[in-house]
């Protein structure tokens, strides 16, 4: 069975973390919210995947990537790994590509 290894950056500025909410097309997670990142490349590690994503969907240079958690999701064809991991310093403004909105949002209102 394959396995896929998937990052996710959880964005955190002044107590609030960014969520983006995918593009409205004919995918199965279309219109969902979601932490930006996505799946490492061949021969990338965790860490030079999460930083390509974040600067291919959001334009922006993390400078610090620490580890929060992993979750690891059991699908009838594949195994998703998803590894989660906490930017409070990045450069540039944010531009979104390949989401239609985001939103930041206090950490009490994650449900």
């Amino acid at each position: 069975m394959e396995i896929l290894t998937v990052t996710a950056g959880v964005l955190h500025k002044e107590g609030k973390v960014l969520l983006a909410q995918r593009r409205n097309d004919t995918t199965p997670r279309s219109g969902k919210w979601e932490f930006p990142g996505g799946k490492l490349e061949t021969g990338e590690t965790v860490q030079q995947g999460l930083r390509r994503e974040l600067h291919e969907e959001l334009s922006i240079d993390a400078k610090t990537a620490r580890f929060i958690t992993e979750y690891i999701h059991h699908y009838p064809d594949r195994t998703i790994r998803l590894m989660a991991f906490h930017i409070e310093e990045f450069e540039g403004d944010i531009v979104l590509h390949s989401h239609q909105k985001m939103e930041w949002v206090a950490l009490g209102d994650l449900a």
